[in-house]
């Protein structure tokens, strides 16, 4: 079974994303009080911060970021992500607001421990929706949160992948995967719509990497009636289309229960596939092994 590797008696933890600098793995997450109030564990969280060498043993550090009344993220933060550019960390993350719908915005950090918001406004807002393409089709993308930004820069890019709905799509088969890019990380574009498989309401906390030659897409797929699922989709091309395999759907070793997860590799350039045990824990003792055909299993890792 996994190893149940980061666990905090005084707040809940979860949507967990990363960040590697010399031998330490920085580990960023949701959290909120356990004496909280229930009704804003999921508008209220802050982003915390754990240091890790081996993906197993962490060491919680201060707070990361959190709301700041009287700005336009004056409540909760949700899922981001953090990419290194011209010798700052940059993170991008889900704002919310009181005053409308909040948007992604970006924060900067000399040392990945103290960090800072940029502006006074979102990079972009949301629910505003972009154009992109779809299967030679454009539609109209809103995007909602979990902003994925791949850490390297492809010609003169930073692309960045995000939970998204079709506005004129019927509820339950609206979520798609937009992709977006930009030079400096401030000014987004549309570039097109990367996954788009009709059959979720929202795809979440997704995330894309290269192994053997092929690309690989995991996110969280929430179904038109709330069934909370794990996928990893396939394409032959960083901007897709990425598309599901029989292997698809994610399972753990002995089918223990998990919702959202991100792959990170260690310093042994293995892939490791850590996981959210609801909003519990994290999980860490698994290790992804890649078929021939480009198939994905997830195995035990020991300590």
């Amino acid at each position: 079974m996994g190893i149940d590797c980061y666990k905090l008696e005084d707040k809940f933890v979860w949507d967990f994303w990363y960040a590697r600098q010399g031998d330490e793995h920085h580990a960023f997450y949701l959290q909120y009080p356990r004496e909280g109030d229930p009704e804003y564990i999921h508008s209220r969280q802050s982003v915390g911060h754990a240091v890790s060498k081996d993906l197993l043993h962490w060491e919680e550090k201060p707070t990361a970021l959190q709301p700041i009344p009287g700005t336009w993220n004056d409540q909760g933060i949700a899922t981001g992500s953090v990419v290194f550019k011209d010798g700052v960390w940059n993170m991008l993350y889900t704002g919310n607001s009181s005053r409308d719908g909040g948007g992604i915005g970006l924060a900067r950090s000399d040392d990945l421990t103290n960090w800072t918001k940029v502006g006074e406004a979102p990079v972009f807002s949301k629910p505003d929706p972009f154009i992109a393409n779809w299967d030679g089709e454009e539609i109209q993308a809103s995007p909602l949160a979990d902003p994925y930004v791949y850490p390297e820069a492809m010609d003169g890019f930073y692309y960045m992948v995000i939970n998204a709905q079709e506005v004129n799509a019927p509820q339950g088969s609206r979520g798609c995967q937009l992709m977006l890019r930009s030079r400096n990380l401030t000014d987004w574009e549309a570039h097109k719509i990367a996954a788009y498989p009709r059959k979720f309401e929202r795809m979440e906390t997704s995330q894309i990497w290269s192994r053997n030659g092929l690309w690989y897409m995991y996110f969280g797929g929430v179904t038109g009636d709330e069934k909370f699922e794990n996928w990893i989709y396939v394409s032959e091309s960083f901007d897709g289309p990425y598309e599901a395999r029989p292997w698809s759907r994610i399972s753990l070793p002995g089918d223990c229960y998990f919702y959202i997860a991100k792959v990170v590799e260690d310093t042994n350039g293995q892939d490791v596939f850590l996981a959210n045990k609801a909003i519990e824990s994290l999980l860490g003792g698994y290790r992804m092994v890649y078929g021939e055909d480009g198939s994905v299993i997830l195995a035990e890792r020991g300590r």
